[in-house]
């Protein structure tokens, strides 16, 4: 069970872990291979992420009239 939870800790679905475990029934240096293709999804996460962030921090330091935003509309109201 410990193995179970440090699997999904470490990012690897249900399964991933059934495919680790019958993959590793044929081939016993098999799961290297598994963790470095578990390696390149995480990292192609985090650079998708860190562009996220990058656009979202960008976007929270705009005036909200450069989206179309009325500046009426910062206090909560708009003109009629």
């Amino acid at each position: 069970m410990a193995l179970l939870r440090l699997c999904q800790e470490a990012g690897l679905t249900l399964a991933d872990i059934r495919r680790f475990r019958d993959e590793r029934a044929v081939t016993p240096g098999s799961w290297h291979t598994l963790v470095e293709q578990k390696l390149a999804d995480v990292e192609r996460q985090i650079t998708a992420l860190e562009h996220a962030r990058k656009l979202n921090s960008h976007a929270a330091t705009l005036d909200r009239t450069r989206f179309g935003g009325h500046p009426a509309s910062r206090n909560g109201s708009r003109p009629t």
